[in-house]
């Protein structure tokens, strides 16, 4: 933990893996749902038996003094990225409690104490090949720390893909078509790809966006029926208090870094750290 949040109450925000249910509970806060409770899965709607251990969520609601259940209001939830295993899952240590493996060039590691399996995937089974979509917090240097992983299918035959990241190399043809990089993949999109939350207009390199759509054979190219730019951080609007788990990066000073995008300052006077004297130690890469 970073900061002591005894007393919080008001609108409030809180982003993190759910750790347990029977009400939900987010970075140690209790939230009940109520009948008027929204929540959406991958941009659909969803009820809560929907809601899985290690999904990172976001859950805006009015948030009640310590030892209170909170009430949720919204409660949104996008995978970190959906497609085939790249490589077989490697150990990182000998103690082998971290394997690593990439989708879609990006890197996952996983924890067999600490991230969810789901649909018949397991920290011992997983393989090259098998299609998942993982949920996570993502460290100072772009690897995906899994909170959650589910097995959907096995490549080619499942070529269901999602891809979260910053738009490059843009080309825009006159007839509504286009392609793109995130990252090592390319991303094509037609006149008939949905756009959500920006336009074709709008869209330029540095968006920060999620691609949905059919890998093609090659593995490396995505052809996108959904392009949505996505919330980086807490996103924007008045909230009286916020909470935010995830890695450190971009440490300058404590009164001056990030955590999963969001800036931080830590460098009040009275701001509580658990351990005593964390803040001496925090840099990037920290889990806080």
């Amino acid at each position: 933990g970073l900061a002591d949040v005894g007393g919080m109450s008001g609108t409030g925000i809180s982003q993190g893996a759910v750790t347990s249910f029977g009400s939900v509970f987010v970075n140690g806060v209790e939230w009940d749902l109520t009948s008027s409770t929204t929540i959406e899965i991958d941009g659909a709607p969803a009820i809560e038996s929907d809601l899985r251990l290690g999904m990172v969520v976001r859950i805006t609601g009015d948030l009640a003094p310590t030892g209170t259940p909170s009430t949720a209001i919204d409660i949104v939830f996008d995978d970190a990225i959906e497609g085939p295993i790249e490589n077989d899952p490697v150990a990182l240590s000998p103690d082998g409690l971290e394997k690593s493996f990439s989708v879609l060039g990006t890197r996952i590691i996983m924890n067999e104490e600490t991230t969810a399996f789901d649909g018949g995937a397991s920290f011992a089974g997983l393989r090259a090949d098998d299609v998942v979509e993982v949920g996570g917090l993502i460290d100072d240097i772009g690897v995906v720390r899994a909170t959650r992983i589910r097995l959907v299918g096995v490549f080619p035959a499942n070529l269901d893909a999602e891809l979260r990241g910053l738009v490059s190399d843009l080309g825009k043809n006159p007839d509504g078509s286009g392609d793109f990089s995130i990252g090592t993949i390319l991303v094509h999109y037609v006149a008939s790809t949905d756009f959500s939350d920006l336009t074709r207009d709008s869209l330029a390199n540095g968006s920060f966006i999620e691609a949905k759509g059919m890998l093609r054979m090659t593995g490396d190219e995505l052809d996108a029926d959904e392009i949505e730019l996505e919330i980086q951080g807490l996103g924007s609007g008045s909230i009286d208090d916020a909470e935010i788990e995830g890695f450190v990066s971009d440490f300058f000073s404590i009164g001056d870094f990030k955590v999963s995008g969001t800036p931080v300052d830590a460098s009040a006077p009275g701001v509580v750290f658990d351990p005593p004297g964390f803040d001496l130690t925090i840099t990037d890469g920290a889990r806080v």
